[in-house]
């Protein structure tokens, strides 16, 4: 039965008075009186209106006084009875919500043994920095401290979906590189790997490129931290303007988008990948493209998130994207269990940065 404003207005007004006991007591005493008045005056009532039509003589006020006791007794009661069922549906309200946050919590919930996986990992990555930082880092053991990093990480996001080593995991660092500071050979090397980007487009009118080094990535089924063999060196375009006039992306999904939105980007299936590319508005050929790329990776990428690298000290600046994927659908569950994992990666993105900075430093 939808609200009428009156009925907003007074439970809005006198809520918490309608159901207090003082109200129950004066609507029970209305009642009785009305009960007394019709007793006593049950002639004068029965000759009045409403059982007389036509009436005739005075009216009269014992009958008028027990009409009024009656409607006004109905009256309270129905508004009492309403303010109960609000403060019913709203006590349900809550409690379905905090059911669903209780059982999203439970879903989100890393096994139990995952912080002591945490700190064991997190220590032997800091043991890698500190390493390259304390000699004479040259550029292999710079990338060898960044797989070891890369490393941990996938291995922490295989722990916190409880897998017991039956999916493979992987991960790997794309770059941020500025075409403003490419020089014409570079801009060159990376037009062989530009990919989703059309044949014809000048890479020097682009804001940018993610660009994947395969000896920053490795996956969990090695034995130790070698490169991920499975992988292809790749450059993904970052435009200048990301954005058409209706609001549709020109950034591919992944770590384009991360890059550019400065937040967690994330696929629990990468066959969906080229209807997105489509329903934002990319040409036909970079949605196949897409669909191609996936399709000849399908036994290594079934799903996978990105993450931005921001710089810790400034996190409007981002030197690079991590990349996250399993060989099997739904890594970390999709977004909301990612959202939960992303600030246990912090502390790793900041040694990437200062890994990344090293790297930098070196020809």
């Amino acid at each position: 039965m939808p609200w009428s404003p009156i009925e907003v207005w007074l439970l809005k007004k006198f809520g918490n008075h309608i159901r207090s006991a003082v109200y129950a007591a004066f609507v029970s005493l209305l009642g009785v009186l009305a009960g007394v008045l019709g007793s006593l005056y049950t002639d004068d009532i029965k000759s009045a209106f409403p059982f007389v039509l036509t009436m005739s003589g005075p009216i009269s006020m014992h009958a008028a006084f027990f009409w009024l006791c009656v409607i006004l007794a109905t009256f309270l009661f129905f508004l009492a009875q309403r303010a109960s069922e609000v403060q019913r549906r709203e006590s349900e309200s809550r409690l379905d919500q905090r059911s669903e946050e209780l059982v999203r919590l439970i879903r989100t919930m890393p096994p139990s043994d995952f912080l002591y996986a945490f700190r064991d990992i997190y220590q032997g990555c800091a043991a890698a920095l500190n390493t390259v930082a304390g000699g004479s880092p040259t550029r292999d053991s710079v990338e060898k401290a960044i797989r070891v990093v890369c490393k941990g990480i996938a291995t922490l996001a295989r722990r916190f979906d409880g897998d017991s080593g039956q999916f493979v995991y992987a991960a790997n660092v794309m770059r941020h590189r500025p075409v403003s500071g490419l020089d014409a050979s570079q801009l060159s090397e990376i037009r062989k790997r530009l990919m989703f980007c059309e044949p014809e487009a000048d890479v020097s009118t682009l804001e940018g490129v993610l660009d994947l080094d395969l000896k920053l990535s490795t996956a969990t089924r090695l034995a130790g931290n070698e490169p991920d063999n499975q992988l292809k060196p790749l450059a993904l375009p970052i435009p200048k303007v990301q954005k058409t006039t209706d609001g549709k992306w020109r950034v591919l999904p992944g770590a384009p988008l991360a890059f550019c939105q400065g937040a967690i980007d994330g696929y629990g299936d990468t066959s969906t990948l080229g209807e997105w590319c489509r329903n934002q508005g990319f040409s036909h050929g970079i949605a196949q493209a897409v669909e191609g790329y996936f399709r000849e990776r399908s036994s290594t990428v079934k799903s996978f998130l990105s993450l931005p690298i921001k710089r810790f000290d400034d996190d409007t600046e981002i030197v690079g994207v991590l990349n996250i994927h399993r060989d099997r659908p739904n890594l970390l569950r999709e977004k909301q269990p990612a959202e939960q994992f992303e600030p246990l990666v912090a502390p790793f993105q900041a040694i990437l940065v200062q890994l990344l900075d090293m790297l930098e430093e070196k020809p």
